[in-house]
């Protein structure tokens, strides 16, 4: 007799939510951020229009959008709670060399 295994799964349909920290979503654009610096700019630009209007052709672009739907409605339910904050990039830009070091 063969032995069945079982996963633990949900819906593809269901819908949840999740709190995330604030820290947690800077994870999360880091990542999206190191997937997008693998394309040059015009590429980028290229895929961004043609995925309006197609599916994407391989994993990366997959994984590539997504990042970039995971990480949007996350700043969008933000935005809702009025929890952005208006900081300097350069102050981002340094808290992060920072922590690389």
């Amino acid at each position: 007799m063969s032995q069945v295994n079982h996963v633990e799964t949900f819906p593809p349909d269901a819908i949840v939510s999740i709190e995330i920290s604030g820290a947690f979503y800077v994870r999360l654009a880091q990542l999206l951020l190191e997937l997008l610096n693998k394309r040059s700019p015009q590429d980028l630009m290229q895929l961004m229009a043609e995925l309006k209007t197609r599916e994407p052709k391989d994993n990366e672009e997959y994984h590539i959008l997504t990042m970039m739907v995971l990480v949007n409605e996350i700043e969008q339910t933000v935005k809702k709670t009025e929890k952005f904050e208006k900081v300097n990039v350069d102050d981002v830009i340094s808290q992060e060399k920072s922590d690389e070091d």
